[in-house]
């Protein structure tokens, strides 16, 4: 009795031990017994694969990696008498990997950002969505690591890479093919079909350390954006990227998939699509099914850091919808977000607090810190609201500080210890960092001033405010930088084609762009457009327009100066703003006299009454930040071409404008109540050029 009991755990054992599958070179030796070519074409493929990824694949459902490929002898034995025309590299590259990373291709189907819930109340909001939609089952939710990397989608036919692009946009992507067939495995070789794959392109370990780089993020991004030189990247994208999948957007078997066992179909659950993807090869997040009442921030809280601590990439959410595909059949998918857990931040420790001249003339403290990473950014330094906010929070040098984002994007100080620290307190300063100049408070004692029109920071911010102004497109603050020597609207002018060409990212066009814009739109600009874009900081946009309804540039800044008593009739404009134009009258002068050199051509009217030419007056509700500009830019790029700019939504709102789709604020929701026209800031650019 015991020796048979013996025997059943003998028995036992054998089933657990995991099964030895055949070698490859036992798997060619098979297939070249029976002729079979097609069969030696797909293991080829596999040890393609294999060889150029580092990495392992799946064939026929065993995985195989780099230990098992066969001698290089017998492989090139089979290569030279199954694929005598095939080069031992067309398999890997199919695609060339040169001229295509600048294109950009519409997206099959949508690629947009998923909508975002984060907080205890619109977890709340989700879980009841949920519940209408897929009901309090144990396993209606699927769920999945939010990862933080590139978001790329690759296309596959019989086993190639066809095509792989990065999300530009909803609707266009970035062509990297070249890219993709340097570093992304290709599915199992004995699928014959097509299939797009969504996934992360990302940097695991330390590999950015070992790049150079304080983030993962920043590192992929880098590695992304290199120029396509093969000799020079192959070698680091190989070694450094992965790729990381969570969607299987499109699944096409040929007859001959479905007859050696591949599904017919796309499966219907998400849950199978992922047993789907890793079956194929691919390397999947993590993922698991849940219940609507799993969607609370404690639940999902726990499973982000699960899940953080497990994985040697980075994530920053986690991605739910229905389990069921079909409840979530739109694309993109209106079911499915990415829940951001609210971020507690991170301590770190002041080192220097400097003052900061700004454009406006505003000195404000500039507060660096020990750097930290926060949400996958690393964060170094912190504007300061001013002085007396950094007293009455007592942040000083040496102080432990912990530092959040506000908003997912501005970095801020929200708790201060000084315990123990030997903190020194840092006092307001007396002069302007940038000119030497004296500074002075305002009325509020808030914010310290610099009252020389000449200063230098001023300067760079007039620069930039007038090219933003006078409607200049397709240069934002980082290339305005660049104008070195251009500390005036005459400089701008004085610098010729030549000049410009010579500047850093400044190439032919983009020079030839900036030359003929400054010189274009200052024929026929409207008086107050003009005034709004040289005068000084409190003579904007509707100030600049009442002030031009009353009087003409040529009396504005005429032989002689206005009097305060002329702006009383003008509504808006007291007596501080009357002193700010009156004292402006000299510099104003000089400016518009310059411009005349250039082509400057006036003419009456506002910005906000005069429509542009052939079209009406298009009235703009703005939701989100955008990328390109700041919404100030925008309000004054839209009012320049008589448009107008409001801060809700109304019927009297012709366009919204949204960062996001999918969004759900209450403009977008006034929006779609009302019928009125949402685009996104990209049709917004192409609107004001």
């Amino acid at each position: 009795m015991e020796k048979e009991k013996e025997k059943e755990k003998e028995k036992e054992k054998e089933k657990e031990k995991p099964v030895k599958h055949k070698s490859i070179l036992d798997l060619f030796q098979s297939a070249e017994a029976k002729d079979a070519k097609d069969t030696i074409v797909e293991l080829l493929q596999l040890c393609d694969n294999i060889y150029y990824t580092g990495r392992p694949s799946m064939y026929r459902c065993d995985q195989y990696g780099p230990n098992d490929l066969p001698p290089d002898g017998e492989y090139d034995r089979y290569r030279k008498k199954y694929t005598p025309d095939v080069k031992q590299t067309d398999y890997f590259s199919m695609v060339s990997t040169k001229g295509n990373v600048d294109e950009l291709v519409k997206h099959e189907g949508l690629m947009g950002s998923l909508r975002k819930f984060k907080g205890v109340s619109e977890l709340e909001t989700l879980k009841v969505r949920f519940q209408r939609t897929v009901g309090e089952g144990k396993s209606g939710i699927h769920a999945s690591a939010k990862a933080d990397g590139i978001s790329m989608r690759v296309k596959f036919t019989g086993g190639a890479v066809i095509q792989a692009l990065t999300r530009h946009d909803h609707d266009y992507g970035r062509l990297v093919t070249g890219y993709a067939v340097l570093f992304v495995p290709r599915p199992d070789p004995s699928f014959k079909g097509t299939i797009l794959v969504r996934g992360e392109a990302l940097v695991t370990g330390d590999g950015h350390k070992t790049l150079g780089y304080v983030t993962r993020r920043n590192a992929a991004s880098a590695l992304m954006g290199t120029s396509i030189d093969e000799s020079k990247i192959k070698s680091n994208i190989k070694e450094f990227l992965r790729f990381r999948v969570y969607e299987l957007g499109a699944y096409e078997p040929t007859d001959a998939d479905k007859e050696n066992g591949w599904p017919a179909s796309l499966p219907r659950f998400k849950s199978d699509q992922f047993a789907l993807l890793s079956r194929l090869g691919f390397e999947v997040v993590p993922s698991k099914l849940m219940s609507v009442f799993d969607i609370e921030n404690d639940t999902m809280g726990a499973l982000l850091k699960s899940w953080q601590a497990m994985l040697d990439y980075d994530i920053d959410g986690i991605v739910v919808g229905p389990e069921s595909a079909v409840e979530d059949k739109t694309d993109p998918p209106k079911m499915t977000v990415a829940i951001k857990m609210e971020s507690e931040g991170e301590w770190t420790v002041v080192v220097e607090i400097t003052p900061n001249a700004t454009t406006t003339g505003r000195v404000i403290p500039q507060i660096y810190i020990q750097p930290v990473v926060i949400d996958g950014n690393t964060i170094t330094t912190i504007a300061g609201k001013n002085y007396p906010h950094l007293i009455e929070r007592k942040i000083r040098v040496n102080s432990a500080v912990r530092v959040i984002r506000a908003g997912s994007v501005i970095p801020e100080i929200v708790e201060v210890d000084n315990e123990g620290k030997n903190a020194v307190e840092i006092l307001p300063p007396t002069t302007c960092p940038a000119c030497d100049g004296p500074l002075v408070l305002t009325k509020g004692e808030r914010d310290y001033l610099c009252e020389n029109p000449k200063c230098p920071a001023k300067e760079e911010g007039q620069v930039a405010r007038y090219l933003v102004e006078i409607g200049v497109t397709g240069f934002g603050k980082v290339r305005i930088a660049k104008l070195d020597g251009v500390h005036s609207i005459s400089d701008l002018y004085a610098l010729s084609l030549k000049d410009i060409s010579k500047i850093p990212t400044f190439g032919e066009k983009t020079s030839r762009s900036l030359y003929n814009q400054i010189r274009e739109r200052i024929d026929g600009i409207q008086e107050a457009v003009l005034l709004s874009a040289i005068g000084p900081p409190g003579i904007r946009g509707k100030i600049a327009a009442r002030i031009c309804e009353r009087f003409t540039l040529a009396e504005l800044f005429g032989d002689k100066p206005l009097i305060p008593s002329d702006f009383r009739d003008v509504k808006d404009v007291a007596d501080a703003r009357a002193a700010q134009i009156i004292g402006f009258h000299a510099a104003g002068r000089a400016i518009i006299t310059a411009l005349k050199g250039y082509g400057l051509r006036t003419v009456r009217g506002t910005a906000t009454k005069v429509a542009p030419s052939g079209g009406k007056v298009e009235v703009i509700c703005m939701t989100g930040a955008s990328s390109y500009r700041t919404k100030e830019e925008y309000e004054h790029l839209i009012e320049a071409k008589g448009w107008k700019v409001v801060t809700g939504v109304s019927k009297n709102t012709t366009l919204v404008v949204t960062n996001d789709l999918k969004s759900e604020t209450k403009k977008m929701q006034d929006a779609k109540r009302l019928k009125v026209p949402i685009i996104t800031y990209d049709e917004l650019e192409k609107k004001l050029k």
